[in-house]
């Protein structure tokens, strides 16, 4: 039996604006990124928690 184990994803970003919850929101690869903590204009370094088809969550 193998087991899968899934190198998390991640990279650079620049957070584009803020959403509603004050959560940064990013565009990477034509996909969305939520991203806690950072602010307009910032360029951060993250690692996906959750994805989903169209858009992905970091801490």
């Amino acid at each position: 039996m193998s087991e899968r184990t899934a190198k998390p994803a991640g990279g650079l970003a620049t957070i584009e604006s803020i959403d509603h919850e004050g959560i940064g929101v990013s565009h990477v690869d034509g996909k969305v990124v939520f991203i806690e903590g950072g602010i307009t204009g910032e360029r951060v370094a993250y690692t996906r928690l959750r994805g989903r088809s169209s858009y992905d969550r970091a801490p």
